[in-house]
């Protein structure tokens, strides 16, 4: 895993300040790509400036492959189940999905 620091910005769902994104590779984070709040699993996606955005599951489907839709349900059901761990309320984003 690598950590890339990124613009102050805030979780659309639960206003966790958020300045770096872990990721697999050497795939920086970009306009358009999605990010899950470590806090409360809610997934967003990055906008131009690198602030975040609600991203609809119905937007995350038709926007992202299939291969990489299932990649983020997978990734927020780990999110959410150590949000759960710690005794933190979720988004409830992945029941949407």
């Amino acid at each position: 895993m690598k950590t890339t620091k990124h613009k102050v910005s805030l979780c659309t769902n639960c206003s966790t300040v958020l300045d770096a994104s872990s990721h697999k590779g050497d795939h920086s984070p970009e306009p358009g790509h999605v990010t899950i709040c470590i806090m409360c699993a809610h997934v967003m996606t990055y906008n131009g400036d690198m602030s975040m955005a609600d991203i609809s599951p119905e937007d995350l489907r038709r926007s992202h492959p299939i291969e990489a839709y299932l990649n983020v349900k997978e990734m927020a059901k780990k999110v959410e189940a150590f949000c759960h761990s710690k005794g933190r309320e979720t988004s409830n984003y992945v029941n949407k999905m």
